[in-house]
């Protein structure tokens, strides 16, 4: 059986399927703008990303499964290893010897080993097309017309049909205060978020550095503009997470650092990227080992 073409018709009925799910929600007229309907998209496609991969253990904590990590990981690293058909090649070598590594039982989605050859290149298609798709996503901005839109989100001639019509001109360009979009946005730039971003950035430039956590709390406010009225920084949230955020594991951890890590991958800062994967696999394990650390304050700002 060839999987290759399998994989092929797989990715392109996800990423159009993908494609006319996103342009028929930009187009229909309601009172939300075009980046909150973007982004309500993006984490609706991001959740269906990590149930393919995790098994959600908490409100915000998530166990990946091992063979489905191995798997996609030895696609990464192999499939290029072959001339030509490529996916059944990899399939055919690697696919059982994989599969013979692990037990039904230490699995967290032990549904993914027992996919066969051909379900496992749909699984690895659709996983793929998601990841392109949610990453062409990210480029749609403010004042694209569907054309603009459709053109941003095609790739490889996947271009989903009937996109002629325009999205209307936004009438503002910054969001209230009081939108939903603005709401959702404060929860996800947390301050926890913004120091590791910060943290990883100072590092770039000096790894051996050491920090006062006074100057850097300020440092931090400064670059984030919060709790300016704060008399003094140590009784600021910034300095009290400084020690949290930069010394310990914590249930949200994982989730903070993957966040953060799609920045610096959309700013191509490769080596950062490389560290966050370090401390994401060290911080995995240890919450895998004693189910997260409590005492984490809760980051509502």
């Amino acid at each position: 059986m060839n999987y290759d073409t399998i994989y092929t018709k797989e990715y392109e009925r996800v990423y159009l399927e993908l494609s006319c799910k996103v342009i028929t929600a930009l187009k229909n007229p309601t009172k939300n703008t075009l980046l909150f309907k973007r982004d309500l998209l993006i984490n609706e496609f991001n959740d269906l990303f990590k149930e393919m991969t995790t098994k959600k253990i908490g409100p915000s904590a998530y166990m990946p499964d091992k063979f489905t990590e191995r798997l996609l990981n030895d696609f990464k690293h192999h499939v290029n290893d072959y001339v030509e058909d490529k996916i059944t090649n990899f399939i055919d070598d690697h696919l059982e010897k994989i599969k013979a590594v692990f037990k039904d039982v230490e699995l967290s989605i032990p549904k993914n080993i027992n996919l066969n050859a051909q379900q496992t290149a749909e699984f690895i298609a659709k996983h793929d097309a998601l990841k392109k798709f949610i990453d062409k996503l990210y480029s749609v901005e403010r004042s694209d017309t569907i054309e603009i839109c459709a053109e941003k989100i095609s790739i490889e001639g996947y271009t989903p049909p009937e996109i002629t019509g325009s999205i209307s001109t936004e009438t503002y360009l910054s969001e209230p205060e009081d939108s939903e979009l603005t709401k959702a946005l404060k929860k996800e730039y947390t301050t926890a978020r913004q120091i590791l971003a910060i943290k990883y950035l100072v590092k770039s430039i000096n790894k051996d550095v050491t920090y006062d956590n006074t100057k850097l709390a300020e440092f931090v406010r400064f670059l984030t503009g919060k709790e300016l009225g704060a008399k003094a920084i140590k009784n600021t949230n910034i300095y009290k997470r400084i020690n949290k955020v930069f010394n310990n594991d914590y249930p949200e951890k994982v989730e903070d650092l993957e966040y953060i890590k799609k920045y610096f991958d959309d700013l191509n800062l490769n080596q950062i990227t490389i560290e966050l994967d370090k401390e994401i696999n060290s911080s995995t394990k240890t919450v895998k080992v004693s189910g997260g650390l409590s005492g984490y304050p809760t980051d509502k700002e």
